[in-house]
């Protein structure tokens, strides 16, 4: 058969990702580990590099050729002051760098964040069987294994059936053999639910990265050019920090001013301020000046001004408004249960998968790049909790979320006890449609394959660019390519289902 001719342009998208080779392999996210996340580096007497993350829990070395492995790399996972079942897994140097830069960020991120999700992990691969069967892989059994196969067979996730102590393993064609991924038994199942992730969206690769080996099973297309030095990127949780970063209110009627970066409700009841690092934490308390607050809420520095602003104004700051109004207390103390199903449901329907584990609900977008964690409370922590409970089960231990995307990632924590309507709020601005405008050259090549771009015309302003967007896209998939397994479900006008101003 007669190879295909490879485009001029010197980035194509690569369809499927397991076959694209590694690209350029980890050395980008090893240096993100140290710049980003504040990994050390080190040396081992033989001078190969160990990496160590700043909470002791997290070793990243350079393995060697042994027993037949590929050279490559392993991670170690143990907490000083927790040794219950310690964690590892291992990649090999074919491994496709997509997949990398995927679960060694949201490992990094974890211990800083939500260091239970590390030293405490859940495991499984429900999360990553039920992604990977949506993407068209096929699940079958083979010598005592559960082996669920890529559509083209070049891929595979094994696990075994009968030994519960047993690595569960991803693999696919490299150029020469096979790359590896192996997790060990108590990894958490969040890494893999990562991987699986990364490897439905496509890769970017120059062509000579595209390996010669593959190139007529592959879909090769020019990767388009930029709309222009000012774009609107969607989906807005992946657009990375504004010109400043997450602020309270402006004093008013209801907020007022007590010091530099605080303001405080009218009421006394609720107090919002800025971290000394530059995010911003939100207080709330049932009775005025009560230094024990019902809940509160952590916003990072990086998270895009666009959402902390539009929930404070559009939410909380109407949600206090009311409360005041009606002498009501909704804000302060949780008067009323949603199930979990009905907060997600805007994540579910903007394509984020769900699966439940012993103690969470876990969501993670298309493309890997973010992720969120809802308790469900279903005590005493039971193992088998699936997800159809999980999502059955009412909204009240709290939420996390979690972006570790190259353009900037960043944290929302709310607390146990939060309303509620704050929560689903809150989910409501993450997949909220309208784009956020951003300098093009702050969009890092491998982010491409996740997000949109759009040119902001000339004659709009940048909302009513946004606008436009948004029914632009209203029924366009991130992916449009229309032999690719994995196509994102058109975004959700949750404009509807906004709280109604009361000032």
């Amino acid at each position: 058969m007669k190879e295909p001719v490879l485009p001029i342009d010197p980035d194509l998208l690569v369809r499927p990702l397991h076959l694209a080779g590694p690209g350029t392999g980890t050395d980008d996210t090893i240096a993100d580990l140290v710049d980003h996340f504040g990994w050390r580096l080190h040396r081992n007497p033989h001078a190969d590099p160990i990496l160590r993350c700043p909470q002791q829990m997290a070793w990243l070395a350079r393995r060697v050729d042994l027993l037949g492995d590929s050279p490559g790399w392993e991670v170690d996972f143990s907490n000083p002051t927790w040794t219950r079942d310690p964690w590892w897994f291992a990649f090999d140097d074919a491994t496709p760098g997509e997949v990398t830069a995927t679960v060694l960020p949201d490992l990094a991120h974890r211990p800083e964040h939500s260091p239970g999700e590390a030293f405490r992990p859940a495991p499984g691969w429900d999360g990553a069987l039920a992604l990977l069967r949506e993407g068209g892989w096929a699940l079958g059994q083979r010598d005592g294994h559960d082996v669920l196969l890529a559509p083209d067979r070049l891929a595979a996730l094994t696990r075994s059936l009968h030994d519960e102590g047993a690595p569960t393993v991803l693999t696919g064609a490299a150029a020469h053999g096979t790359w590896k991924v192996t997790f060990s038994s108590h990894a958490p199942g969040f890494l893999l639910h990562s991987a699986a992730a990364a490897l439905l969206r496509p890769a970017v690769r120059s062509p000579d990265q595209v390996p010669a080996a593959h190139r007529e099973r592959m879909s090769l297309e020019p990767l388009p050019p930029s709309p222009g030095p000012r774009v609107l990127v969607s989906p807005r949780y992946l657009a990375g920090p504004g010109a400043r970063g997450p602020q309270p209110p402006s004093p008013s009627a209801l907020w007022h001013a007590t010091e530099p970066g605080q303001v405080v409700s009218s009421c006394g009841r609720a107090r919002v301020e800025a971290s000394p690092e530059g995010g911003l934490r939100v207080y709330a308390s049932p009775h005025p000046l009560d230094i024990n607050s019902a809940w509160r809420a952590r916003f990072t520095p990086n998270t895009p001004v666009e959402i902390t602003d539009a929930w404070l104004e559009d939410f909380l700051t109407d949600s206090v408004a009311a409360d005041l109004d009606l002498g009501t207390a909704g804000t302060f103390v949780r008067d009323a249960d949603m199930m979990l199903g009905e907060a997600v449901e805007p994540l579910t329907s903007a394509g984020w998968s769900a699966y439940s584990d012993a103690t969470c609900l876990r969501l993670l977008a298309p493309g890997g790049y973010a992720s969120a964690s809802i308790p469900h409370g279903r005590a005493p922590h039971h193992p088998s909790t699936t997800t159809a409970e999980a999502l059955a089960s009412p909204l009240r231990w709290g939420a996390d979320f979690d972006v570790t995307a190259p353009t900037g990632r960043w944290h929302a924590h709310l607390t146990d006890h939060t309303p509620p309507h704050l929560v689903r709020a809150l989910i409501s601005e993450l997949t909220d449609p309208a784009a956020l405008p951003r300098d093009s050259d702050r969009i890092p090549r491998q982010l491409l394959t996740s997000v949109r771009l759009a040119s902001i015309p000339p004659d709009l302003s940048p909302a009513a660019a946004a606008s436009r967007v948004r029914s632009l896209h209203a029924g366009l998939p991130l992916h449009t390519d229309p032999s690719d397994p994995q196509r994102s479900p058109a975004p959700t006008d949750l404009s509807a289902g906004r709280a109604v101003r009361t000032r």
